[in-house]
């Protein structure tokens, strides 16, 4: 009904056009605006292509590993899968630890009350690791005790050779969540999507599920450079063939220390840049 007036049947085809054109421009316009974000909005160039590639390449050469291993027999996957699983999470909570523990005050508002207190950059790092510490123990006692429930399988069994393994999975771990919350620091919150994918940039390459010989050529040359590669292949030289072979767990601690002490510097100089430039109160204010 409109103005005391009811629609006669010949007008509501008109009437009923103009609504569905209407309710598609209005579609459409907010289609466009999510396109237009896109090149904009790093977060959504992940979702498109590296997610998608990541996933691609782990599962893909682990399916690959998988075939080569059936045909060849003998080899408990529960065991090596489940440890690998749980080693990775080593490496994945400890750069959490340091990037999301700089996050929570940044989201909450409080990274300016932190840094106008007596509180230094480093001491805000030892903080954060030493925190990260206390979460990866509880972490991961809680992964092994469900992996024991569930499927029979204990992680503790490998004894003292877990020691130096989980030290350099820690280790390079702190060493992405540095690298991490120096470039969140520098490029505000548009880079923390780094949180939750750095890590992941090299899970394809170190060998998490499958052995480096698995990949190309070309991507082998970067897993050499990377200290989980080591630490995974003493791990699965364990489990498969029951030695422990300390070269490996001394070039990834080599590496690890490279590593380590290049995100230090790294996160020096970019907190000096944010210093000097007022980066940090832009960042106060997102």
């Amino acid at each position: 009904m409109k103005n005391g007036r009811y629609y006669v049947f010949n007008e509501l085809p008109d009437n009923l056009l103009l609504w569905g054109r209407a309710f598609v421009l209005r579609i459409y316009g907010l289609v466009l605006r999510h396109m237009f974000l896109v090149p904009r909005n790093f977060a959504r160039w992940l979702d498109l292509f590296y997610w998608p590639l990541i996933d691609l390449l782990l599962w893909g050469y682990t399916t690959v590993y998988l075939n080569k291993s059936v045909a060849a027999g003998g080899i408990n996957f529960v065991v090596l899968f489940i440890g690998a699983l749980i080693s990775w999470d080593v490496l994945f909570r400890a750069q959490q630890a340091v990037t999301v523990t700089f996050l929570e005050d940044v989201w909450s508002r409080n990274i300016l009350n932190l840094f106008v207190s007596p509180l230094t950059p480093a001491e805000f790092l030892l903080g954060a690791l030493a925190y990260g510490v206390i979460k990866q123990f509880i972490t991961i006692s809680f992964m092994a005790l469900v992996a024991f429930w569930l499927y029979d399988y204990n992680y503790f069994s490998l004894g003292f050779y877990l020691i130096p393994a989980i030290f350099n999975l820690l280790l390079f771990g702190w060493s992405l969540g540095i690298v991490t919350t120096a470039l969140i620091l520098r490029f505000g919150q548009a880079a923390e999507v780094l949180a939750w994918g750095l890590a992941f940039l090299v899970q394809p390459f170190v060998g998490v599920f499958y052995p480096i010989e698995t990949l190309p050529k070309p991507f082998m040359a970067v897993s050499v450079i990377l200290p989980p590669t080591y630490v995974f292949n003493e791990l699965r030289s364990i489990v498969l063939k029951k030695e422990f072979a300390a070269d490996q767990i001394f070039y990834g601690f080599a590496l690890n220390i490279l590593y380590f002490v290049a995100a230090i510097l790294f996160f020096n100089w970019l907190w000096n840049v944010v210093k000097d430039k007022g980066y940090l109160t832009r960042l106060g204010n997102e």
